[in-house]
């Protein structure tokens, strides 16, 4: 608690010389403040786990400030929050238990500060003074079953609901998302020890930035300091916790999908926590369990577009290299270079605990759960919505003898359509026109102040939209071509934009390469363009995706006609029957000059207490939200359905070795059995606007159960 005293005690000091923060002073505030420490202890953790989400200082401040208010029973005033935070964030900064970065931004008026780690001591003492107890971590005992909106405990069932529709939360009416929700967090935990040791041996070695991202130097400060603290409060979480069982209290967001209420150490969480972790009761393998426990280790080293029965071979043929990674993962480290490398571990070590067992193999007791993923989950669900059997292949709702690819299916018809437009005779004025961009764009973020702004301007100037084909023709590899498509793809099905394409596209790929580090936005648009009118199709081109351009054109349209109406647009899921209302409001919002470590910081803001509905945030979201909805129902009936405990995250499914023989098959009845219901015809039912069915194809459901790739 020492340096929660000398938190305070520079508070103190600072209000005593009649340090202001801002326009309205919030010293004499905290002087009267009933727990002065406590609000410290709590703001430790605001800020530290803001830090892990590269939060903004603004955010951060906002949300310190109001736990000031709350524990001295204020009303809620956004700028008087801002200030008090402000206030209690400086005294963290000028100790340097933190630091502030600025983040320069070519893309809004605004520039946009953030909360780093300090590189004292302190900021990892701030971590240990975290109360272990806050819903951020796990508890060490189960939590009690939901009944109705709100938990004993004061969680709300919904996050963010308003108390009208919690209150409408019942076990008759709503019985498959309380059931979901009580079964999953009913299931106990342990800590993987034998790769926890090898976790925390490298953790503090440092390096090895294939396991440990944070240590990547080539990774912006922000990312890399947020990365940081998420592992070490995994190492915080995880030497609490011991041998001992831990739980996760869960609940759902506006749209049905489950969440951990904790942030940390969770299955929903990164490679990094999720590796590290397996159930608290073991099962024996049973007659497949040892089967699919191999495929789960060709999955996570990145073998997932093999057969069924190739994953498990590749496995078997390199066990004689991986059994020494397994054997000392300290020494022998080539299980750092899987696609999710702690999972891999946990999955060898395991491997090799069988190999080991002197029983029979199928008496291993085995309790590391194994799991099974969508193909693009997001298409999924728009291909069966309209039974449409031309996309159907391409995210593996038919059984074939190949994995369908529909990523791969996007990028060559972006790339054919690239290769028309490309001249090679721009080759050469391309090369010098792009090593001059580049350096020039090395020397803009050695300038501060009008001298960045300068460069800033002379950069835009200099940027060339000729160039774009000869760009993107100059990536070679067909799997780096791939990964520009990726998740733009991914977001087809959940309404991805024009907009949200380009931003992926310039951002998603810049630990691809050099080059990509320094793309055009210019360029990104001109591919994300591309990509966007070949898979939904455009004047000029036909739609590639024609089923799920229809389905998303027709959720834009009665989201408009309910915003023209002035009603917010809501429905209750088939089957389910989960109440998702879409409540997005648009806050008023302000620019706040802040005196902040003797600089004066311009913040935009949000005043939340002036709020009204957001009609474009309704109509744009609402494809995403019906099919996130969707998907949120098929995950509920499945944990509901199977008679064993799963682990979810979103499209991805997990039980014990033992168990995915079943899981296998029931993954795939639950999702026909949803469309079999037709939950077209009950949304549009709902809305009135059953007139507007779109047109259907001729995908048999039945093929979703055979096909050994829907989920795998």
């Amino acid at each position: 608690m020492e340096i929660i005293a000398k938190i305070a005690e520079s508070i103190h000091a600072r209000i005593e010389g009649h340090h202001q923060a801002g326009p309205k002073p919030v010293g004499h505030l905290l002087a009267i403040h009933p727990n002065l420490e406590g609000l410290l202890l709590k703001s430790s953790e605001v800020i530290t786990v803001g830090i892990t989400r590269k939060s903004a200082l603004a955010n951060i401040s906002s949300k310190v400030g109001r736990v000031a208010q709350k524990d001295m029973d204020l009303p809620q005033d956004s700028i008087q929050a801002i200030f008090l935070g402000a206030f209690v964030v400086e005294s963290f900064c000028m100790l340097g238990l933190v630091s502030v970065s600025l983040k320069k931004n070519s893309t809004d008026k605004f520039d946009t500060y953030h909360v780093l780690a300090g590189s004292n001591e302190g900021f990892s003492e701030l971590l240990t003074l975290v109360d272990p107890t806050s819903t951020n971590f796990p508890s060490l005992t189960p939590y009690a079953d939901w009944t109705c909106g709100k938990h004993e405990n004061g969680a709300p069932f919904i996050k963010n609901g308003n108390k009208t529709l919690l209150a409408t939360i019942n076990a008759t009416e709503h019985y498959y998302p309380l059931a979901a929700v009580n079964k999953l967090q009913q299931g106990g935990w342990k800590i993987n020890l034998p790769v926890y040791e090898a976790f925390k041996h490298f953790f503090s070695l440092g390096g090895h930035p294939e396991i440990f991202p944070h240590n990547d130097e080539e990774k912006a400060p922000l990312t890399r300091s947020g990365l940081a603290t998420e592992a070490e409060y995994i190492i915080k979480c995880a030497n609490n916790i011991g041998d001992q069982t831990f739980y996760h209290q869960y609940n759902c967001d506006f749209r049905g999908r489950i969440y951990p209420l904790s942030a940390f150490l969770n299955e929903q969480s990164s490679d990094r926590s999720k590796g590290i972790m397996k159930f608290d009761k073991a099962e024996p393998l049973g007659p497949k369990g040892l089967y699919w426990l191999m495929f789960q280790a060709a999955n996570v080293w990145g073998e997932d577009k093999l057969s069924l029965d190739g994953r498990v071979q590749f496995v078997e043929d390199s066990f004689e290299e991986w059994r020494e990674w397994a054997i000392d993962p300290i020494a022998n480290t080539g299980w750092m270079n899987a696609d999710k490398p702690w999972s891999f571990l946990s999955a060898i070590i395991e491997l090799y605990n069988v190999e080991m067992f002197a029983g029979e193999v199928e008496d291993y007791p085995c309790a590391l759960p194994v799991f099974v993923d969508g193909s693009n989950n997001g298409v999924q669900h728009m291909t069966a919505l309209t039974l449409d059997h031309k996309t159907a292949p391409l995210v593996n709702l038919v059984p074939q003898e190949e994995v369908g690819d529909v990523y791969m299916y996007m990028c060559d018809a972006v790339y054919a359509e690239i290769e028309k437009q490309y001249d090679p005779s721009l080759d050469e004025e391309f090369n010098a026109h792009f090593d001059e961009y580049k350096r020039l764009n090395a020397e803009l973020y050695e300038l501060k102040g009008d001298e960045f702004r300068a460069k800033l301007v002379e950069l835009q100037g200099f940027r060339e939209a000729k160039y774009a084909p000869n760009f993107f023709m100059s990536i070679k590899n067909p799997k780096t071509r791939r990964k520009i498509v990726k998740r733009p793809v991914m977001t087809l099905g959940y309404g991805g934009t024009r907009g949200g394409f380009s931003k992926m596209i310039a951002e998603d790929n810049s630990q691809t390469s050099n080059d990509f580090r320094q793309i055009q936005f210019v360029w990104a648009s001109y591919f994300a363009n591309l990509l966007f009118d070949l898979a939904r199709g455009s004047r000029k081109y036909e739609a590639r995706l024609k089923g799920l351009s229809q389905v998303l054109s027709l959720f834009e349209e009665l989201a408009g006609d309910a915003v023209r109406e002035g009603e917010k647009m809501s429905w209750n899921v088939p089957m389910t029957n989960f109440p998702v209302v879409q409540q997005y409001q648009r806050a008023k919002s302000k620019r706040l000059d802040v005196i902040f470590m003797g600089a004066r910081l311009q913040f935009k803001i949000s005043i939340y207490e002036d709020q009204r509905v957001n009609k474009l945030k309704q109509k744009t979201s609402a494809a995403p939200n019906i099919i996130h909805s969707f998907d949120a129902a098929h995950l509920t009936l499945t944990v509901v359905e199977m008679p064993f405990r799963l682990a979810t995250i979103h499209d991805s499914f997990g039980c014990l070795p033992s168990n995915m023989e079943e899981l296998f098959v029931g993954v795939r009845e639950t999702f026909a059995d949803f469309y079999h219901e037709d939950p077209m015809a009950n949304l549009l039912g709902q809305l009135g606007a059953l007139d507007k069915m779109p047109e259907r194809g001729t995908l048999d459901l039945e093929d979703i159960i055979k096909s050994d790739f829907s989920f795998a």
